[in-house]
């Protein structure tokens, strides 16, 4: 027994579903200042304008009286998807990369070339198995870089995953639509119609299931952007102190199981009043990035670097023993001291650091190594600046013990 699907009642469905989709993305007060979000709307509506041409033509003696305005409907149609398809595939980019203009441009190229193949095609007279084909061909080249992206990406996440599969189903069903209108499955005409009916009703389910995993993927990386502002100094650009806090007693808690050193650092930059004072907070801001810069660019991926307030900065060294963390020290003190920064102004920057090196047990936590590590630092301040001291009173100055 061969089930009918009615494909016009489909089509009816997908406008409704985009209708809905659209009115949810205008919903959301920062949609239009959101440029993926922008670029998806207008791929909406632009496969909605698609499913609405192509409403026309699907009734069994056609939306309108003239047969060629019923097939112009169809060819008009068609070309909208395709450039629907190319903003969607550009929109799910735009979520990962700032800097799209390459893509854009490729995009923009494959959408023309590809409407004005399918345009000509229609025009010289091809007939509707070899339109179909091009048309889905047409898809699937468009779907498959963003499809690609999102599984290979080496951050994705599990929800980048999910809507990757969605968009190789995608591909999977235009695939299957290619070889049913070229009879690989028969060419029975009423088992062929009832194929492309069932390939129609699963690739539109699973465009419906990706345009859902887009709206997620887009709410992800707004989750991701709010939690590394909540959690980044916004000068810097390094942890600021709660969330440095939070992430070290974290560490600390895994370096006692391990029964492993972990070594605690705090440093400030000698002077720094004085530049604000005599150069301004302009000036003193840009002391602030610079140093700060220039050290995390000398820690290592897994170290925790933080702004703890003003010009004081902590940073936990994971598995760092006594002799390791002097060397890293003292290492941060030349690089920072050979640093130059010229502002209206030419100004040679040095900091003290204060550090402790412990295997943390039990009551150890983030704020009692502070406590130590700031002694340190204020013993350093007090032999002149530029200096390393270690909990306890081992002073290391000038790189001289």
């Amino acid at each position: 027994m061969i089930i009918s699907i009615d494909t016009q009642t489909i089509v009816f469905a997908i406008i409704l579903v985009n209708i809905f989709m659209m009115i949810l993305i205008i919903s959301y007060r920062n949609a239009l200042k959101d440029r993926p979000l922008k670029l998806f709307l207008a791929a909406k509506i632009c496969q909605m304008a698609a499913f609405i041409s192509w409403a026309f033509s699907l009734t069994p003696a056609g939306a309108v009286d003239d047969p060629h305005v019923g097939s112009l409907t169809l060819m008009v149609g068609n070309i909208l998807f395709i450039i629907a398809i190319a903003q969607e595939g550009l929109a799910v980019t735009a979520l990962y990369l700032k800097k799209q203009s390459r893509i854009k441009w490729i995009y923009t190229v494959m959408a023309a070339a590809f409407t004005t193949a399918y345009a000509l095609f229609y025009a010289f007279g091809a007939g509707e198995g070899i339109r179909i084909a091009l048309v889905s061909f047409f898809c699937i080249v468009l779907v498959i870089y963003p499809a690609v992206y999102l599984m290979a990406n080496k951050q994705k996440s599990y929800l980048q995953r999910v809507v990757g599969i969605l968009y190789f189903l995608i591909i999977s069903g235009l695939f299957t639509r290619m070889l049913i209108v070229a009879g690989i499955f028969g060419h029975d005409q009423a088992m062929q119609d009832e194929g492309y009916s069932w390939a129609n009703f699963a690739l539109f389910v699973m465009m419906i299931l990706a345009s859902t995993g887009y709206f997620l993927l887009a709410k992800e990386q707004a989750d991701i952007r709010l939690l590394y502002r909540a959690n980044t100094d916004s000068l810097t650009g390094v942890l600021n102190r709660r969330a440095f806090f939070e992430q070290g007693q974290r560490i600390i808690r895994y370096f006692e199981r391990k029964k492993e050193p972990v070594t605690f650092m705090i440093f400030d930059i000698d002077g720094f009043k004085k530049v604000n004072d005599v150069f301004g907070h302009y000036v003193g801001d840009i002391v602030l990035k610079e140093v700060s810069g220039v050290v995390q660019e000398n820690l290592r991926g897994y170290d925790y670097f933080g702004r703890y307030g003003g010009d004081e900065f902590t940073v936990l060294l994971p598995g760092a023993d006594e002799k390791d963390s002097d060397l890293v020290a003292e290492r941060l003190r030349r690089i920072v001291e050979s640093q130059t920064i010229y502002e209206n102004t030419k100004l040679r920057i040095t900091i003290c650091i204060g550090l402790v090196t412990v295997v943390p047990e039990k009551e150890t936590s983030v704020d009692i190594l502070f406590k130590e590590a700031d002694g340190a630092l204020y013993e350093a301040k007090l032999k002149g600046g530029n200096t390393v001291v270690r909990s306890g009173g081992k002073a290391q100055v000038n790189g001289l013990l």
